[in-house]
């Protein structure tokens, strides 16, 4: 087994784990905000944004690193019309994670959170994940 073939799956978990999560945040911090107990509910999201959000987006990062160097080299890829709007998707993406975890620190500083705002990262974090797996997989 190759070690490029081990990135690839350490680059697929890392998405996993960075999207899943970051898309059921966007929607739990809605519900925490307008709950009683906000207290039991916010260590669920607390243990999703840094035992998985985080890592994953971590783990993406450097094994994307690691393939765009590896694979076929970044000369072969930034010839590549597809993988420049895979990379801005990709930015993007990390762009908006930034965004709801302002968000997330928001409500532990002032107890609220925007929620259409909210609602709008979900929906920005539901398409871009959609657009990034799209072009990869038809591209090559």
């Amino acid at each position: 087994m190759s070690l490029v073939a081990i990135s690839l799956a350490v680059h697929v978990t890392g998405l996993l784990f960075w999207i899943g999560p970051l898309l059921t945040l966007t929607v739990s911090l809605k519900a925490v905000a307008q709950s009683s107990d906000k207290e039991t509910l916010m260590r669920p999201i607390n243990r999703s944004w840094y035992g998985f959000v985080i890592p994953g987006a971590s783990l993406v990062l450097v094994s994307g690193l690691y393939q765009l160097i590896a694979y076929r080299g970044m000369a072969f890829y930034m010839q590549q019309g597809w993988f420049h709007a895979k990379l801005t998707a990709v930015l993007v993406l990390f762009l908006l994670t930034g965004l709801v975890g302002l968000e997330l620190r928001r409500f532990h500083e002032e107890g609220e959170v925007r929620a259409k705002r909210l609602g709008m990262y979900h929906g920005g974090v539901s398409a871009l994940a959609l657009i990034i797996v799209f072009l990869t997989i038809l591209s090559r």
